[in-house]
């Protein structure tokens, strides 16, 4: 009977031991998959997190290339302003217009005189 109770005692000892161990690596077992589930989640977060930014990214490169459009077509409307100018002050500086602008000027001071001469008589 005592060499019973030491096979009996010595298998539950095992029993508890395999119980023990079989509970180790379930707990580890779920902590690695814990792991693995929180590493796939953290994975995901940053992966949506760089498609946002991307996102974002492209989208700020779209209104830059607007602004610079714009810029573009105001600084092209300026040249062509400057051009005009340009070729306005040219016309203003060159001999022909300068001597039609004396001929009108005499023109002008001339009709006024005779005005004044007409009215004062």
């Amino acid at each position: 009977p005592v060499r019973c109770e030491v096979e009996e005692e010595k298998r539950l000892t095992t029993m508890t031991l395999s119980s023990k161990e079989v509970a180790t690596a379930y707990l580890q077992r779920r902590d690695k998959d814990e792991a693995r589930t929180g590493k796939q989640k953290a994975t995901q977060a940053m992966k949506a997190e760089l498609e946002k930014t991307e996102a974002e990214v492209e989208r700020e490169r779209g209104q830059e290339k607007d602004v610079v459009a714009h810029a573009e077509k105001k600084i092209e409307q300026a040249r062509d302003y400057q051009t005009e100018c340009e070729t306005y002050l040219k016309f203003l500086a060159s001999p022909e217009h300068q001597q039609n602008y004396k001929k009108a000027s005499l023109r002008c001071a001339r009709e006024a005189h005779l005005q004044a001469a007409g009215h004062g008589s």
